[in-house]
């Protein structure tokens, strides 16, 4: 196999459109289209430390091109075994996920071409609901399993149509896309403009919107270790290999950003593309761009369907491949008795020699991780996210390992670092740690998961709630858990009245909380300032005496509050407007109390405000020569009783009078 094949291989295997299309959409609403451009940019640099690690260890080991091989080599025969089977494991789950992302992608790609063919949204087309969702993913995953199955020789020239059609397909519509929109966004725009969306994401955090932004990136970004698993078949692998992985890398690079910018000028009304009625039913946000750009210029939807199916069939050969790596992987894996019924997973079909246990196993388990697809709507996050963090954890073993074992033992391929190995595998290892933390973050904020293990506090700026960590396993063994509701419903720092006291992180406030007691912390800051607090390492980090936030803590233990008609309390009011069904969550989740309850003790007093408010306007109005009818009533849920209250001022004599 020439290096030009197997570039091409692991190009493909990448999929320029996997990745970026379906969360293309969630990426740009959690901090606007300047997050995402760059962030594309700031995770491409970070992975090309991961690229050039894993190059070097793919030019030490030319002949074997399996990074379950590499783990088990790189950390020696005492830790070889563990590594060997921590890294197979790893690469199993986030391959067995990634034919999932790649299921899911593919039915959301094919929903949005049946809705714009039969009518769009808003001319009575077809919306695919749940459950035919549902059966296009399983559909999809028994396509693939079938084709791994049967038609192993068909897979190959399947191969090569894909690296066509991923390089002609993507060059098609980076090009084609901006020059067919008739409105495009300013360049200023697209890398300027940050804008966070709290009332639709519900995050109001600029670090953590921009974290999440950073999510397609890094889903996106990972794949091309394929060119490992070919060098036995590639000439001058020791060579050629490591220029096939760095290639593949710079190829989705360039082209994964032009594809985002070509996507993000293209935008014609950003709110317009989460509608839920607009053409695309809100959907999928680049189906709506696409049909923007085409229905702008000739007021049809072909061209739209015709890229989107160029987009389906991306899915469509990353789903077959994947499925043909993740079938081999879990053969290997049982081949060395490393999963249960290992006896039943390695067993070759009589005729076509392929391992087809472990084939349907894969789309097995594919499958069931897409059955909550009927009732939970972040599927897709939770399966992305395992997909991630399988892939990272997989990439990091033998990194790590080859960080840490002595030089002596390493035998160098043409393609060596020398000295600068320390540190570019120093930067990949923390790169991955990093993108792991916040896909685990990500999934316990969405309640997907129970907690996360960590071992620095980074954690919790990526938005985990339940955190463990100092885990002993020794006798008496223990684990420390760390929640943020601890910091937000009882320590109450910083909120209001201040951005919080500096040097005092989520996992130091959790230390606190817990050493102290929830009821005394705040008493004991007013008392003895913040000379007690537990010194951190490093000046910068250290917790001095601040009076400001003295008076923060006086302000919660003796509140001082604004007359409701004041200028201060008017501001807030038009800035923040009356929430009545929040208010209802709240008083239910902390009080108990039914909305009825709730509606009688709050609302006399908005009418009692409002009352005034008028009846200042009306005095006012009435010296101006005009006069305003004064009505209000008010059937209190709590006693039964309907009643107003007033003063007013009625003509020049200056009558005046009241009633309740």
């Amino acid at each position: 196999m020439t290096m030009f094949k197997t570039l091409a291989i692991s190009f493909s295997t990448m999929t320029l459109f996997t990745g970026i299309t379906p969360l293309y959409g969630s990426s740009l609403q959690y901090a606007g289209p300047a997050s995402l451009v760059w962030g594309w940019v700031v995770v491409c640099f970070f992975t090309w430390f991961v690229g050039i690690a894993m190059a070097e260890i793919c030019s030490s080991f030319p002949t074997t091109g399996s990074l379950y091989f590499w783990a088990a080599h790189l950390a020696g025969p005492k830790w070889g075994p563990f590594s060997s089977w921590c890294r197979a494991w790893l690469e199993t789950i986030g391959l067995i996920a990634g034919i999932g992302t790649q299921a899911y992608a593919g039915s959301q790609t094919l929903q949005s071409i049946i809705l714009l063919s039969t009518g769009t949204n808003k001319g009575g087309g077809y919306f695919a609901p749940k459950w035919l969702f549902l059966c296009m993913y399983i559909g999809l995953t028994v396509i693939w399993a079938a084709l791994n199955t049967f038609a192993l020789e068909v897979i190959a020239f399947i191969d090569i149509i894909s690296i066509w059609w991923q390089v002609i397909g993507g060059a098609v519509i980076v090009i084609m896309l901006p020059l067919v929109a008739l409105t495009t966004q300013s360049a200023s725009y697209v890398f300027t403009n940050f804008e966070l969306a709290p009332n639709t994401t519900g995050i109001s955090s600029k670090p953590y919107a921009v974290i999440l932004s950073f999510l397609v990136s890094q889903y996106s970004l990972y794949g091309y270790d394929a060119a490992a698993h070919l060098t036995e078949e590639t000439k001058g692998a020791d060579k050629n290999g490591p220029i096939a992985i760095l290639g593949s890398l710079a190829i989705i690079s360039v082209f994964g950003w032009a594809y985002i910018l070509a996507l993000t000028f293209s935008i014609h009304d950003f709110a317009y593309l989460y509608d839920p009625n607009n053409e695309t039913a809100g959907a999928f946000v680049p189906a709506q761009i696409l049909y923007d750009a085409f229905h702008g210029r000739y007021h049809n939807s072909a061209g739209a369907i015709v890229l989107l199916f160029i987009i389906w069939g991306s899915f469509f050969f990353g789903g077959l491949s994947i499925t043909t790596s993740a079938a081999r992987v879990v053969y290997a894996l049982s081949r060395d008795k490393g999963v249960p019924f290992s006896f039943l997973w390695r067993k070759l079909h009589p005729k076509h020699k392929v391992p087809t246990n472990a084939v349907w196993l894969c789309a097995a388990i594919c499958i069931l991780l897409g059955l909550p697809i009927l009732k939970v709507n972040v599927v897709f996050t939770a399966i992305t996210s395992i997909c991630t963090i399988g892939w990272v954890g997989g990439y990091a073993v033998p990194i790590f390992a080859r960080m840490v074992m002595p030089e002596k033992n390493f035998k160098a391929g043409p393609f060596y670092l020398g000295k600068a190995r320390r540190p570019i595998c120093y930067i990949a290892i923390h790169t991955m740690i990093e993108e792991a933390e916040a896909q685990c973050a990500l999934l316990n904020s969405e309640s997907l998961c129970d907690g996360c293990f960590s071992s620095d506090s980074d954690i919790f700026l990526f938005g985990a709630r339940t955190v463990y960590m100092e885990i002993c396993l020794g006798d008496g063994g223990y684990v420390v858990c760390y929640e943020m509701a601890e910091i937000e419903n009882k320590l109450g720092l910083g909120r209001d009245y201040h951005q919080g006291v500096h040097g005092l992180g989520p996992k130091l406030a959790c230390q606190i909380v817990k050493s102290i007691g929830e009821k005394d912390v705040l008493k004991k800051f007013a008392s003895e300032g913040l000379g007690w607090v537990k010194k951190r390492k490093g000046a910068k980090n250290n917790i001095g005496k601040d009076d400001t936030i003295l008076q923060v803590i006086d302000a919660y233990l003796k509140p001082k509050c604004h007359s409701a008609d004041s200028d201060f309390v008017l501001k807030a009011h038009s800035q923040y407007p009356f929430q009545r069904t929040k208010l209802h969550h709240i008083c239910a989740v902390y009080f108990e109390w039914p909305s009825e309850r709730t509606d009688g003790y709050i609302l006399p007093c908005i009418v009692e405000r409002d009352l005034r408010r008028f009846a200042n306007l009306r005095s006012t109005s009435s010296e101006l020569g005009l006069n305003l009818p004064l009505h209000e009533g008010l059937e209190s849920p709590a006693d039964g009783r309907r009643s107003f209250e007033s003063s007013y001022r009625i003509g020049d004599n200056g009558t005046s009078g009241g009633t309740n």
